[in-house]
């Protein structure tokens, strides 16, 4: 498997609280962070909130700002949500997981448009290159190598009933019928490195128009697992559209019969 990839995905994926960096947040704010754990990720949520208490501690970013976790939420897969951790008590309960990889199996459903919202960056290569087009066969290739590796490498098993080369080709008949997209620079500075990276990525919403049944599987499940390179820094977070466009077309209308 190494030979097709040349890096192994992370098995978490950070979902920063909405509006940040660019919100100035008082003393007493309280904020939500979202984290995904796949896999045998799972197992080590106790580690994950000792990091996050431990940061807390030491403080966010250069200037060191102090924070409490408050509390940790297990969502389930109907938004169902229950405390799993509370700093009061300290005490960890256990949860459920839900099955993530159930939602890149194929749908039965004629959609013909679907548009996505961006709404963190996406930095996806294609032909070896960043892009700020997104093309759709590049962003369905991108997906299903993401599923594929972390089903592999932190669940121990394939994605049967998925052909990949196949839905490639189809996602090359997919046309852009409209995009409102813009190049957007992050940074973040590198305690290890020392020194202030960037992570550039592209912003905005993309409306595709084609054949797009086949593909609702896997971008519901990049909806929920990101696309794109540094997911575990909270980029390439999308949302599809309800309705984007020409109702009597849109997936929505499919969905629900």
């Amino acid at each position: 498997m190494m030979r097709l990839y040349p890096t192994i995905p992370h098995p978490f994926v950070f979902e920063p609280p909405d509006g940040l960096p660019n919100t100035t947040c008082a003393a007493g704010t309280l904020l939500s962070i979202g984290l995904l754990l796949i896999g045998r990720a799972i197992d080590l949520l106790p580690y994950f909130i000792c990091a996050f208490r431990r940061l807390g501690q030491k403080g966010l970013s250069r200037q060191r700002v102090l924070f409490d976790l408050v509390e940790v939420r297990g969502i389930g897969p109907c938004g169902a949500q229950t405390v799993i951790y509370d700093d009061r008590m300290q005490r960890l309960s256990s949860f459920t997981d839900s099955h993530l990889f159930d939602l890149a199996q194929p749908v039965n459903t004629d959609c013909r448009e679907v548009a996505l919202a961006l709404d963190s960056p996406l930095r996806l290569k294609d032909q070896g290159t960043l892009t700020d087009a997104i093309p759709f066969r590049a962003l369905i290739a991108n997906l299903l190598r993401r599923a594929s590796a972390l089903a592999h490498f932190h669940c121990g098993a394939g994605l049967g009933g998925l052909d990949f080369a196949g839905l490639v080709r189809q996602a090359g008949q997919v046309v852009t019928r409209e995009s409102r997209l813009k190049w957007k620079d992050l940074e973040r500075f590198s305690t290890r490195q020392r020194q202030t990276m960037k992570l550039g990525g592209v912003v905005g919403s993309i409306v595709y128009e084609g054949h797009l049944g086949p593909f609702m599987g896997i971008l519901r499940f990049g909806e929920v697992a990101h696309a794109g390179k540094g997911t575990s820094f909270g980029l390439g977070k999308y949302r599809i559209v309800e309705n984007p466009g020409r109702t009597e077309d849109s997936c929505e209308s499919s969905r629900s019969q």
